[in-house]
């Protein structure tokens, strides 16, 4: 996980000035820079999660966001078997206005404004994952086997782990 700070901390779209939060705070999930990384926010609409998940198909991913009541009932499920899973947490920020940071295993880890931000409390709105799409991953498991995947004409897309 890349520790990138946004570029423009102000939100205010009435003006036309859009944050890059949420930008930046995928470019630390993707190990990018934050330019690299479209602003998708600055569309008036909802189509920016379309948007947002036609850029991340061309690399193999999908972006997926549940709303939580309370964080803390992913960790349990997140730390399973000791892994880091790192993700993206819409929160309300103490001026109300929603901000995106990345959280570790269901807690705030770092904030692309302020930084290190583990230990610190939020209001979390909901909390986004980064997931692989592609079914051509070249395995698959003993448990749902070969013909459980699409081989995509390739023929090592099932070879077993």
């Amino acid at each position: 996980m890349r520790r990138n700070y946004q570029r423009n901390p102000y939100h205010l779209p009435a003006q036309g000035i859009h944050g890059d939060c949420f930008r930046t705070s995928l470019s630390c999930l993707l190990d990018l820079e934050p330019e690299d990384v479209p602003l998708f926010v600055d569309q008036d609409d909802d189509s920016w999660f379309e948007s947002l998940n036609r850029w991340l198909a061309a690399r193999g991913l999908t972006y997926i966001a549940f709303e939580v009541a309370d964080a803390s009932q992913f960790a349990g499920l997140l730390a399973f078997g000791g892994r880091a899973v790192f993700h993206v947490m819409q929160i309300r920020a103490p001026s109300g206005h929603e901000h995106a940071l990345v959280g570790l295993n269901g807690s705030p880890y770092w904030c692309p404004t302020l930084g290190d931000v583990q230990g610190r409390s939020f209001e979390v709105l909901n909390i986004g994952f980064l997931v692989h799409t592609s079914l051509n991953t070249g395995c698959y498991t003993k448990a749902h086997g070969p013909d459980a995947l699409q081989s995509h004409g390739e023929p090592d897309a099932r070879k077993e782990v």
